[in-house]
């Protein structure tokens, strides 16, 4: 009986640790230079300025001007700085929901609602490495997803919907070898197109994705070196069998 009690005290001690650990991070600034969290809804533009940062919005949204239509520039913004990651956040209503410039590592852009800004959902431009996960990319006035000269990129289970030009656009003039580009099961829904890769030295794969009733699923036809396999016509993402 001992022991069980123990051991249940003992659960409760870290459970309250972990909970500790978790309140103990500030609430996020308008420049960002430790991992924060946001216990509520954000006024203004979001600008990392450090390596290794975590930026957890918990779901509130980071919003701009009252009563404005759009406001001007970035949502949240990480240029120059690595190991950073966005997570739970809700980018509206300004130029570019989220954009990342110039990074010399990876980045890590997790579960957030990009929608209804004026230009890209997000924007990642000249950037080693970028992970895109889960989350919702919709209704954005130009490109869902941008990406301008990346290395290594990987979207997954992402749903992206209603964007007026391109869910995905990948964009690289590079004939260097290391060039990847993975789509890998996301939900691509009436956008104007659903994937557009011009990046003639890129391998990768577009793999178990569900495309629907996109003005053109894919351009070009058949993308470099990028293997297309497993891909469904249903508004849901299929299933990626390729090891």
């Amino acid at each position: 009986m001992r022991k069980v009690l123990f051991v249940g005290l003992l659960f409760v001690c870290v459970l309250l640790t972990q909970r500790t650990r978790a309140a103990a991070l500030p609430e996020c600034p308008s420049n960002v230079l430790s991992s924060c969290v946001m216990t509520h809804d954000h006024s203004g533009s979001v600008a990392v300025f450090a390596n290794n940062v975590t930026v957890d919005c918990q779901g509130h949204a980071v919003t701009g001007m009252a009563g404005a239509a759009t406001s001007p520039g970035t949502g949240i913004s990480v240029n120059g700085f690595t190991g950073v990651r966005i997570k739970n956040c809700v980018a509206s209503g300004w130029d570019t929901g989220i954009g990342v410039d110039n990074v010399p590592g990876a980045v890590f852009l997790n579960d957030n609602v990009v929608v209804n800004n004026k230009n890209e959902g997000y924007a990642v431009n000249r950037t080693t490495t970028v992970y895109i996960k889960g989350g919702t990319v919709m209704s954005n006035k130009d490109d869902g997803i941008d990406l301008l000269d990346d290395v290594f990129v990987s979207i997954s289970a992402v749903s992206i919907l209603n964007n007026v030009d391109k869910g995905i656009t990948h964009k690289n003039t590079s004939s260097a070898s290391n060039i990847r580009f993975n789509a890998i099961e996301n939900r691509i829904t009436r956008n104007g197109m659903g994937i557009s890769v011009q990046a003639p030295a890129a391998k990768g794969y577009i793999c178990g994705n569900g495309f629907w009733m996109n003005t053109k699923d894919l351009n070009p036809d058949y993308p470099y070196g990028v293997f297309y396999a497993d891909n469904l016509t249903q508004d849901k993402p299929a299933t990626c069998t390729i090891d």
